[in-house]
């Protein structure tokens, strides 16, 4: 299992850091299913934008 990153900031509307979605795979093949998080915003504290 992987994850995709970059949830943007709820302020500045940069890709953060937070996970945005779980990829689920096969072991045996190049099958990927991306399921996205509830999350749609991340918090501007968590931002390197916002918050250096």
């Amino acid at each position: 299992m992987d994850v995709q990153r970059g949830v943007p900031c709820a302020a500045c509307g940069e890709p953060t850091a937070q996970i945005s979605a779980d990829v689920h795979g096969c072991a045996a093949c190049d099958e990927r299913e991306l399921r996205t998080r509830a999350i749609s915003v991340a918090d501007p504290a968590t931002c390197a934008a916002c918050n250096p």
